[in-house]
């Protein structure tokens, strides 16, 4: 994918951004062929809406790819939150569990064990609201899978509840978050959020869901 494809791509994205219209199948010329284009797409998005990043959504699927996106500071909240419907418009929401890393979990030859990493994080219950910006979510993940990475994973807000150290005991309380919009949502789902953190990533490996810091 070319930089120009790249660049037309993004700014398709981030006009949809702010109109909330959807957008139909990408043209074949615009469609990321692997996940480094979609990576390209998402930086060029970043830049052109300049906020500043402040975490990450991972998807991990056993055997699957490690996809992954930044969590915009505007697109942050903690409970209990109010989200503008117009940010959000789909309305969708899922169940998550965030994690923030407490200190450094640096390359190495052997794997970390699951005490070691359980002991560098801590994690909080939260909510993602969706928001995709094709018209069909459904199609575009079946059909175009690098485009959805590209739109930032359908990444809409996020909304964190308490982070706690001993979350593998307890994670309470429980995020709360109405729409500003007196609407009900259209569709819920739940659904269970894995990170992986692998001896391959960068010593300062991003959070799966950090919020902002006060």
């Amino acid at each position: 994918m070319d930089q120009a494809a790249v660049e037309e791509v993004a700014k398709l994205f981030v006009q949809a951004r702010k109109t909330g219209e959807r957008l139909d199948a990408l043209p074949a010329r615009l469609k990321s062929a692997n996940f480094a284009d979609s990576l390209a797409v998402m930086g060029a998005v970043d830049r052109m809406v300049g906020e500043t990043s402040i975490g990450t959504k991972i998807a991990a699927k056993p055997g699957a790819e490690v996809v992954y996106t930044t969590l915009h500071a505007g697109r942050a909240f903690n409970s209990p939150a109010r989200i503008p419907a117009a940010l959000v418009p789909s309305k969708y929401m899922e169940c998550e569990i965030s994690f923030r890393l407490l200190r450094d979990l640096p390359p190495r030859a052997t794997d970390y064990s699951e005490q070691e990493v359980s002991d560098a994080l801590e994690a909080c219950p939260a909510l993602e609201a969706v928001d995709c910006r094709f018209k069909d979510l459904a199609a575009t993940m079946a059909k175009s899978p690098y485009d959805f990475y590209a739109d930032h994973i359908a990444a809409g807000a996020m909304v964190f509840g308490a982070f706690r150290k001993d979350c593998r005991n307890s994670i309470s309380p429980r995020p709360r978050c109405r729409s500003s919009r007196a609407s009900a949502p259209s569709s819920k789902k739940l659904a269970a959020t894995r990170s992986a953190i692998r001896r391959s990533r960068p010593s300062c490996s991003p959070m799966c869901g950090a919020p902002p810091q006060d």
